[in-house]
């Protein structure tokens, strides 16, 4: 992988009955702190409950995630590492 691809950010995620929350951070802790900012806001929106955050930190999911690679069901499917004196092939139209 080259350079490019192995720099990283981080993401936080919290799914709750009625939200999906996401945020993104240059290291974990970072992360972490972008989500609780956005909980922060979605509190004053709705009045939800200020120390929910706090009650479920543990099931506060961070993730790395390297810009430039594609993902399926969390492996890595592309760009694959391809012998590189062989062409590439890519689908044609209407493959998937």
């Amino acid at each position: 992988m080259s350079e490019k691809t192995r720099a990283q950010i981080y993401r936080a995620d919290l799914e709750t009955r009625h939200y999906s929350f996401h945020a993104y951070g240059i290291s974990p802790e970072h992360a972490k702190e972008i989500l609780e900012g956005t909980w922060m806001e979605h509190v004053k929106q709705t009045g939800a409950d200020k120390d929910f955050l706090e009650q479920f930190a543990d099931d506060i999911h961070v993730e790395a995630c390297v810009p430039g690679v594609g993902l399926r069901d969390g492996d890595q499917l592309y760009p694959q590492e391809v012998d590189s004196s062989r062409p590439r092939s890519r689908p044609g139209p209407g493959r998937r």
